[in-house]
C-alpha cells in the first residue's frame, strides 16, 4: 500500500469514529430533558454556531456517509433525529453551514415525524423528505430569555 492510501484509510477511520461518538452523544442528548430544547433549537438555526467554511463541498457527502455507516455499528438503532443531529454537529465542527429540519405528515389519524439536514440532497432517502412539511425555522436569539 502507498502511504497516501494508508493516510486515506486512517482519516476515514477517524471520521467514522467521530461519527460513532456523535451518534452516541445525540442519542443521549435527545433523551435528557434538561437542555434538550436549547440543543435542538441551536441545531435548527443557522446562526453564530456556523464557522466560515474551510473545506470543499464534497466534505458534506463524506460526513453523511460516515454517519450512515457508523449508525449501522451501534448497538441501538439510530433514528433520523439522532443521525441528523450528529451530521449537523460534524458539519458545524468543520465550518460547513448546516441546519436541522424537522417535519410532519398526516396519514389518516396518525402523525409521522421526520428529521433531516437542510441543504443539498445527499441521502437516498431525500425523496422521502418531500412528503413531510417542515416546521418553520426558529430564531435562537428570539427564544433566549434576557
Amino acid at each position: 500500500m502507498k502511504s497516501s492510501d494508508i493516510s486515506q484509510h486512517v482519516s476515514s477511520l477517524v471520521l467514522a469514529l467521530e461519527a460513532w461518538w456523535a451518534l452516541l452523544r445525540a442519542s443521549v442528548v435527545i433523551r435528557i430533558p434538561f437542555g434538550r430544547q436549547m440543543i435542538l433549537r441551536r441545531a435548527m438555526n443557522t446562526g453564530t454556531m456556523t464557522r466560515p467554511a474551510r473545506q470543499e463541498d464534497s466534505a458534506e457527502l463524506v460526513i453523511t456517509k460516515a454517519v450512515c455507516q457508523s449508525a449501522r455499528f451501534h448497538p441501538k438503532v439510530m433514528t433520523c433525529l439522532e443521525q441528523s443531529l450528529a451530521t449537523v454537529w460534524m458539519h458545524r465542527r468543520r465550518g460547513l453551514p448546516s441546519r436541522l429540519e424537522v417535519g410532519c405528515r398526516r396519514e389518516g389519524s396518525q402523525l409521522f415525524f421526520h428529521a433531516w439536514v437542510a441543504g443539498p440532497r445527499i441521502l437516498d432517502l431525500a425523496a422521502e423528505e418531500d412528503f413531510f412539511g417542515a416546521f418553520a425555522p426558529v430564531s435562537y436569539q428570539s427564544i433566549v430569555p434576557a
